[in-house]
């Protein structure tokens, strides 16, 4: 139907007539958003529904938690086709309580954290810069004590570390990885490839992203990738493809995004996935506060 207006060029106030809106939902069976509602551009504040420390986390107890702390804030109401999206990790305890909630809530698609995700991209490339992996990680075992975090350039880094006179293991294996030549070649490799990739991951962290822009940083991130030569190249693509292709609530979203909508769909429902959260960024910055607790 929206794609009618448009090509018929009939502007989305005509919506605003509560007549003509009657009409279209006698005919079509669903309810018909006004213009405000296609328009909106603005996203929905986040709440703290619930929170509660599990004595055993599996997908029962997780699923009963979130069942049992949706009836207790809806009371009465019948909620359960208002509920649309579950974002979570990829833990496979996760995704099966995912299939157990969607007995109860038909609506509702799963999507896992697309941060999380480009985390497990990250983790292959330090499979890939062993000798940078090493080198980090002895790096952070010197500056362990450290009152600020350091952050130089390399060369300033070898200085440093060359004046260092203790005999400590992690000293002396910070300077001799520095002197091989893998050292260099692993860093130009991230630098020229992957130095992208903590921006795009900072990026999605931001509050009230459409998701149209989530999906955008996350296409950038397949063909940045898609341009790294040799077999890293191709192992990382195969890693792409293997934490995002069996991301089936993700495959969704970008049908959304396209236009790719079911037929049956309610166009009011599929409004509401304009600033759908891709990401977890939300349910982490309530961490500190309940460590307060």
């Amino acid at each position: 139907m929206c794609s009618a207006f448009i090509r018929a060029d009939i502007p989305l106030s005509k919506l605003n007539c509560d007549a003509f809106r009657q009409f279209l939902e006698k005919y079509t069976g669903k309810k018909t958003p006004n213009e405000r509602k296609l328009n909106s551009n603005s996203s929905i504040k986040p709440f703290l529904v619930a929170s509660q420390e599990l004595e055993k986390t599996n997908h029962t107890t997780v699923a009963r938690f979130i069942n049992d702390n949706l009836k207790r804030l809806f009371g009465e109401y019948r909620f359960e086709d208002k509920l649309l999206l579950m974002t979570s990790d990829a833990a496979p305890y996760m995704v099966k309580a995912f299939k157990s909630l969607q007995i109860f809530y038909s609506n509702i698609i799963h999507v896992t954290c697309i941060v999380h995700g480009l985390n497990r991209i990250a983790e292959k490339v330090r499979e890939l810069c062993p000798a940078v992996n090493i080198l980090v990680n002895n790096g952070k075992k010197i500056f362990l004590k450290a009152p600020a975090r350091v952050e130089v350039q390399l060369c300033k880094i070898q200085g440093s570390y060359a004046k260092f006179k203790r005999d400590a293991a992690s000293v002396t294996k910070v300077k001799a990885l520095l002197s091989e030549t893998a050292i260099v070649k692993e860093l130009a490799f991230i630098k020229s490839y992957i130095e992208f990739l903590p921006d795009i991951m900072e990026a999605l962290e931001t509050r009230g992203m459409t998701l149209k822009d989530q999906l955008e940083k996350l296409s950038f991130v397949e063909e940045k990738l898609k341009i790294v030569p040799g077999k890293e190249g191709k192992v990382l693509q195969q890693k792409f493809e293997n934490v995002f292709g069996n991301n089936s609530g993700l495959k969704q979203m970008k049908n959304f995004d396209i236009g790719n909508i079911p037929l049956d769909m309610d166009p009011f429902q599929l409004s509401c996935y304009i600033y759908a959260p891709l990401t977890l960024v939300e349910v982490e910055r309530s961490f500190p506060y309940l460590k307060i607790y």
